[in-house]
Order: C-alpha cells, then sequence, then structure tokens
C-alpha cells in the first residue's frame, strides 16, 4: 500500500494496537496535588501516549497549571488506587481504566490515580501550560480542557518504555475550593520490538 493512503488510514481508522484511556471523573484533587494519574510501562512493552487531558472547574474562578510528566522513578504515598475495567469511587468521584476497543487484550501498563498527595518521583516536564478554572456557577470563561496531544503533527509521539510512566500532575499547586475534576490519559501498547 502507498505510504500515503497508509496514513490516511491510520487518521481515519485509528491504530490497530490496543489502545486504553485512564479517566477520572467529577473528581475532587487532594488539597496540594501533585501526580494525581499515572501510567507505568512494565514488561516488554511500551506506552505511546497519545492524548492527556484535564478539566476542572470551581467555586470562584481562578488560575491554574497542569503539568504532563515522564517520570523514571516511582512516586510514593498518595494513596494510590490501582484503576481496573470497572468503575471505582475515587475522591467523591469515580475512575477506571478502559479498553478503547472491548476485544483488546488486558492493559499491561500499571496505572493509579493519588487520591492524596504524592511525593513525585524523579522525571521530567514533558508539556506544562495555564489553565482557567472557571466558577461552576457564574462562568465567565468557557471550559476549554487542558490538553496534550502527540500525535496529531507528524512528529515522534511521547513514548513510555518499561520502568518509566506517564503522569498528569498539578506539581505541588494549592487547588482552588470547590474544585471538580476531569481528566484522562490515553496510550497505545507496542512490543518494545516494533520500537526497536
Amino acid at each position: 500500500m502507498p505510504r500515503e493512503l497508509g496514513l490516511s488510514l491510520q487518521i481515519t481508522q485509528g491504530s490497530s494496537f490496543p489502545t486504553f484511556r485512564a479517566c477520572i471523573n467529577n473528581a475532587t484533587p487532594p488539597a496540594t496535588s501533585t501526580d494525581i494519574l499515572v501510567a507505568t510501562a512494565t514488561g516488554t512493552t511500551a506506552l505511546i501516549v497519545t492524548k492527556v487531558s484535564a478539566s476542572m472547574h470551581a467555586t470562584a474562578a481562578s488560575n491554574y497549571d497542569f503539568f504532563v510528566f515522564r517520570r523514571t522513578t516511582a512516586n510514593t504515598g498518595g494513596s494510590p488506587l490501582t484503576l481496573t475495567l470497572a468503575s471505582q469511587a475515587f475522591a467523591s468521584g469515580t475512575a477506571s481504566a478502559i479498553q478503547m476497543d472491548s476485544s483488546d487484550t488486558a492493559s499491561t501498563a500499571t496505572v493509579v490515580a493519588n487520591a492524596a498527595a504524592a511525593t513525585a518521583g524523579t522525571g521530567t516536564i514533558v508539556y506544562a501550560d495555564h489553565f482557567v478554572v472557571p466558577a461552576v456557577g457564574t462562568p465567565v470563561a468557557p471550559f476549554i480542557p487542558f490538553i496534550f496531544d502527540s500525535t496529531t503533527r507528524g512528529s515522534k509521539p511521547l513514548i513510555i518504555r518499561p520502568g518509566q510512566a506517564v503522569s498528569l500532575g498539578m506539581n505541588g499547586q494549592a487547588v482552588p475550593a470547590g474544585a471538580v475534576l476531569h481528566a484522562y490519559i490515553e496510550w497505545i501498547e507496542v512490543p518494545l520490538s516494533v520500537l526497536n
């Protein structure tokens, strides 16, 4: 198949590799959140991160920062909840890990949501941006989510290899009063042999 046709099919139909999403819904973040959602690659499988997104509203409008990290050592503390395919109670809301295709194999990643502030592991900020938190009662700003999308520009996406993790975090900022968070990390799982 010509390369152009193959790329076109991939854009319209997506990857044939197993694809997963870890979600936090209607959650109240810890008071000084660090990494709240973390997916760690294990075994001989790499995670190709396709998208990380977050949106939040609070009692009063404010500014906030979200961060995407590549962690090279694990977080400690944080009262982590290991996510499963079933929806679970999490921080006044819910959390789950889903297969984008229910016939895909189970994820090899270890995915946790931190219900308390964790001691963040070592690593590097991959992406960070300011975010406007609208007031839930009388929003004067639209609900525009924080988005890290690493697969739409033709560049190499963020690749998380075994022993590394991708995390969505707040870097220890004070969470606005009445904050309610929706967030997810989406990734494709590929054997390391495909990348080498």
